[in-house]
């Protein structure tokens, strides 16, 4: 069963994240990040792939 919420969390002024879509399977979100803002910090998910696709560089 698909969950969206379009919950959004803004982790600092400039980096916000919006929950698109989730499953039991996977989950979808939107990062947006100002400039200001700094990467992920390094994290690790052992039975999972995370992928990353720039939409816009202003």
């Amino acid at each position: 069963m698909s969950s969206t919420t379009n919950e959004v969390l803004h982790l600092n002024e400039h980096e916000t994240v919006r929950v698109i879509s989730g499953t039991e399977d996977q989950l979808e979100v939107e990062g947006t990040w100002e400039p200001g803002g700094g990467p992920p910090p390094p994290h690790f998910h052992p039975r999972q792939e995370e992928y990353f696709e720039i939409t816009s560089d202003p």
